[in-house]
């Protein structure tokens, strides 16, 4: 199967974007049209176009305790998901309207959603479908909408809980650093005046203090280009698990 980017007109004039998988640009094409929409443009998808931004926990919660709402109040679920759509932004919204037009060719909103990948976890369409499976999909919404929650208010729980320690560890590498470059080179001079050999860890301390007042911009830079490196790696799908 190959993943195909497609830009599409639905029957109400608005465009919509995303990506449909098919054995060939045929298929995709028979497949938009089975949905009703008319598409406009179809490429094959590369690898960055498969996976948007993953939506945060707080704005998955907000919207689908809004559609969970509507639901139970008896309202259709593609007019739900529509009104929905105003409480939501970026790849969120965009996965919601592409959802919504899916619904009206008959596909369940689990099947809708695990069309957007990255942006909806799979934990959160496997509750919808066994939900559907037993034509509760509302209690569905309200249970994925409570477990998003609580996840958002651990996750912000943990945040508040290490910003205290990285306070510390910047303001102690900080610390080291005006000691290493200030400190230290000017009881080197006094060292030198007073002669004699010294000990090896006062050696290895001043060449330390050398280094860093030589090439210590190089060696800041070099820093954070390995932090913004691993950053990127972690927010891989295989960077992140490991």
């Amino acid at each position: 199967m190959q993943a195909y980017s497609y830009q599409a007109a639905r029957t109400d004039g608005a465009i919509v974007r995303g990506t449909v998988e098919a054995s060939s640009p045929g298929e995709a094409n028979s497949a938009l049209i089975d949905r009703g929409l008319h598409p406009l443009r179809l490429a094959a998808a590369e690898d960055g176009e498969l996976r948007r931004r993953p939506a945060s926990r707080r704005e998955l919660a907000i919207a689908f305790r809004s559609i969970s709402a509507l639901v139970s109040a008896g309202v259709p679920l593609e007019r739900a998901v529509a009104a929905s759509e105003s409480v939501t932004r970026g790849a969120l919204r965009e996965t919601l309207v592409e959802a919504r037009t899916q619904l009206r060719s008959g596909r369940t909103l689990a099947q809708a959603l695990e069309t957007a990948r990255g942006v909806v976890p799979p934990l959160v369409t496997g509750m919808l479908r066994a939900g559907e499976r037993g034509s509760q999909l509302g209690r569905a919404l309200d249970q994925v909408a409570a477990h998003l929650e609580q996840e958002a208010d651990l996750v912000g729980r943990v945040q508040q809980a290490l910003a205290y320690p990285a306070l510390l560890l910047v303001a102690g590498i900080a610390s080291v650093g005006v000691i290493g470059t200030v400190v230290v080179p000017k009881f080197a001079a006094m060292l030198e005046d007073v002669g004699g050999e010294l000990p090896s860890a006062t050696r290895m301390l001043l060449a330390g203090s050398s280094l860093v007042t030589r090439y210590g911009v190089f060696l800041l830079l070099a820093f954070f280009a390995l932090v913004w490196a691993l950053i990127s790696w972690i927010r891989q799908p295989s960077g992140g698990l490991r």
